[in-house]
């Protein structure tokens, strides 16, 4: 009788211990990434704890494209990947939401191509 009391026990023991980890492990944050086309290339990006939110936090670079149309191949991109317009500035800039995170694209014809600087902050939240 007593081994069964201690095999209840440490059942019970096992469960809670289990329940405990189970309830203290954080949900899996999935980041919210923008879209990026194949003939984009990475030129910067901001990484680390200091942003300086008045510069692009990536800079990509097209070497051939159109400037004129490259905001409506773009902006299919977003959309397939389930992004809503939120500002659309053809042919100067576009800005897109998702789950809460803003992304301003702005486009810059250059020499090299075109430069696609993309801005990244969270979305203000309605009160």
């Amino acid at each position: 009788m007593k081994q069964h009391k201690k095999y209840k026990l440490g059942m019970v023991g096992l469960l809670s211990a289990a329940l405990l980890l189970g309830a203290c492990q954080s949900k899996e944050v999935v980041e919210v990434k923008p879209p990026v086309q194949e003939n984009m290339k990475l030129e910067s990006e901001q990484t680390g704890d200091k942003i300086d939110t008045t510069q692009p936090n990536q800079t990509y670079v097209v070497k051939e494209g159109d400037y004129k149309t490259f905001l409506e191949s773009y902006e299919k991109q977003y959309k397939e990947d389930g992004w809503d317009v939120v500002l659309d500035a053809k042919p100067d800039f576009m800005t897109f939401e998702k789950e809460g995170k803003q992304v301003k694209v702005m486009p810059v014809e250059t020499e090299e191509g075109i430069k696609v600087f993309l801005y990244e902050e969270v979305a203000e939240q309605e009160s």
